[in-house]
Formats: C-alpha cells, structure tokens, sequence
C-alpha cells in the first residue's frame, strides 16, 4: 500500500454521505438566503448578482458532506452555477474563456437541526465560458478535521490547453481559493511548417497525510509525458503549505513552463 495517503481516498468512518437537501432544507436554506438575491422556483437555483454588473449566476447544490467532530456536526456544502451577462436589459452568453462561472462554499455547523455558520465564501469566481467546473470532491487537507474540496479547471487558448487544481481550503471565516498546476498541451499552436517539440503533460496530484505534523499536509504532484519533446520525470514534486501566504509554494527545479507563477 502506497505510505502516502491519496487525494482520491477518504476514511470511511470520517464520511457521512447524506441524503438530499430536501431533509434539512430550511437550516440551509436560512443560510442561503443571507448570501443570494433570491431562489429562482423555476429553474430550482439560488439566484446570485455578479459583483459590480448586473449579471446574473443560477446557483445549485453540487454536493453536501457531513462531518462528525467531538465539538460539533459539520455540514460542507458547495453550491456551482452558470452565469449571463444582461447587456443593455438583454440576456447574452458569456462568450470568452475568461468569462467565469460562480461557485459558493460553506462551512456550517450543524446543532440541534439548526445550522450556523463557521466559514463561507459565497461568490468565489471559477471556470470558463460562463460555467463552473463541473467535477469535486471533498478531501482532507490537513489534521484536526481539516476539510476542504478540489477540482481541476483551464483552459484553450491560441492552440494551448493548461489547467491547474484548484482547492478551497478554509482560511478563518472565508474559503481560500489556491491553486497549483496540472496539466499542458501545446501541440495546437505548432506550425505545420515548423518543426516543435512539443509539450504534453498529463498529472496525479495527492495529499500527503503521512505528514502527521504538519497542520496542512504537503501535496504530491507527480507528472507524466513530454516537456519540449523530453520525457517528464516521473518523481513526485512536493508542495509545501505555506501558513504565512496560505498558499502551497512552487518546489525547486519544477518545469517553469508549468508553473503558475
């Protein structure tokens, strides 16, 4: 058995999948109803206003965990939704990859069937095209019941594909939104007359929870393929947590063509 516990991994006995909203429907939606405009009984979302537009984002519950504490019953729940534009009084897609989708995340409190908050971060800007990313999953991040969630999000432009994983960490009362890189495909921006030597890299990215100091747990990326034609170590590169920046730093060495900063 690998000594590094995955990302893709959780402990059973920490989990408790739970059933649909519908039973604790009025805590939450109490809850909800403090950070949206309004809940659209037509489409079934939360409507949320684009900070300093008009534009409009239809937000659902993408997923709901609970987590049992010796203080407390924790609720983690992360709402995704589209957005549009009104331009002019008039709805309009959005219609670059820059244009971002909306995602919101809480962290409650769960006692006595009612529901307070301990963090949230209601408008976190995310995706592409007007869309949130479509997949997550709830990991843990560090010890003491140290919870948060994933996803991997990019985007094509002028012939190159990147992405990065993108992880919502509570930070105090907000959600922090960190990332780090993942993948890249160059090969839509070669010349047909040009010889390139092409980048395509492919990543796993996972905790490790073998680190039983740290209050955040380093992260392991390890990356397959090619980068300018060459063959991509196969070793696993090691992203430290740093609580002064309350960011994962960039190890020594790793491809600059990858990196985010």
């Amino acid at each position: 058995m690998n000594k590094h516990a995955g990302l893709f991994l959780a402990s059973a006995a920490s989990i408790v999948l739970l059933p649909p909203i519908a039973q604790a429907a009025s805590p939450v939606d109490m809850v909800l109803s403090k950070f949206y405009d309004s809940y659209d009984t037509q489409k079934s979302c939360w409507r949320a206003r684009v900070d300093m537009s008009e534009d409009i984002c239809c937000l659902n519950i993408k997923r709901q965990d609970q987590l049992k504490t010796p203080q407390e019953t924790r609720l983690y729940l992360l709402l995704t939704g589209s957005c549009i534009a009104i331009i002019n009084g008039e709805v309009q897609d959005y219609n670059s990859h820059s244009s971002t989708g909306m995602v919101g995340a809480f962290i409650l409190d769960l006692d006595n069937e009612k529901a307070s908050i301990i963090a949230a971060s209601p408008k976190l800007d995310m995706g592409s095209w007007g869309h949130p990313p479509a997949d997550w999953l709830w990991i843990k991040l560090g010890r003491n019941h140290y919870w948060g969630w994933v996803t991997k999000e990019g985007y094509t432009g002028q012939g190159v594909t990147v992405s990065n994983y993108s992880i919502l960490a509570p930070h105090g009362e907000k959600i922090s939104l960190l990332n780090i890189p993942a993948d890249m495909n160059d090969a839509g921006s070669c010349d047909e007359e040009t010889a390139c030597l092409i980048t395509d890299v492919t990543s796993h990215l996972e905790t490790d929870s073998a680190q039983i100091d740290q209050p955040v747990f380093p992260l392991l990326l390890t990356l397959k393929g090619k980068i300018k034609g060459q063959p991509v170590s196969p070793k696993p590169w090691v992203f430290l947590f740093d609580p002064h920046t309350w960011s994962y730093t960039t190890p020594a060495g790793f491809p600059p063509e990858l990196s985010s900063e």
